[in-house]
């Protein structure tokens, strides 16, 4: 993993941290239709 990719990564992971811990509401991080909607992907082309 190059350099750049780290230290985004370890930003991203302490925001979401920082974040966790002032809201402490794991709803707001399972959300399930939104989940649904990942999972279900884009659109297909035919429809």
């Amino acid at each position: 993993m190059p350099r750049k990719n780290i230290i985004g990564l370890t930003i991203c992971i302490i925001i979401f941290a920082i974040g966790f811990t002032l809201h402490s509401n794991i709803a707001l991080y399972i959300n399930l239709s939104g989940l649904l909607i990942v999972i279900g992907g884009p659109p297909s082309p035919l429809s």
